[in-house]
């Protein structure tokens, strides 16, 4: 469905997002009086394109790992996966101690 982004994650895989994104880095990058004139040439113009357009998605997903708990989620992930038992090497600190068992 057209405009709908309820799904939507980072954005990263989004090209309503990475598209203008990208073009907007290409431009910066292309306008930048720093830049070396041979970037600007046409024989360039494909690895800016694909240079702008990674450079889009990593913004996107620090963007989207900036507004999370990443170790947070990396614990609680870890948590989880050794809660079922097997050898494993020892918990984080922050995993909480199974208490006695009720069966």
């Amino acid at each position: 469905m057209p405009g709908n982004e309820e799904a939507l994650v980072a954005g990263h895989r989004s090209e309503r997002h990475v598209g203008p994104l990208a073009a907007r880095i290409a431009q910066d990058l292309l306008t930048d009086p720093d830049v070396p004139p041979h970037i600007r040439e046409p024989m360039f113009a494909a690895a800016v394109q694909a240079w702008a357009r990674a450079e889009a998605v990593v913004r996107l997903l620090w963007a989207w790992l900036e507004e999370r708990d990443v170790m947070a989620g990396l614990t609680a992930s870890w948590c989880s996966r050794t809660a079922s038992g097997g050898a494993r090497p020892p918990p984080p600190s922050s995993c909480p101690t199974p208490g006695p068992s009720s069966t």
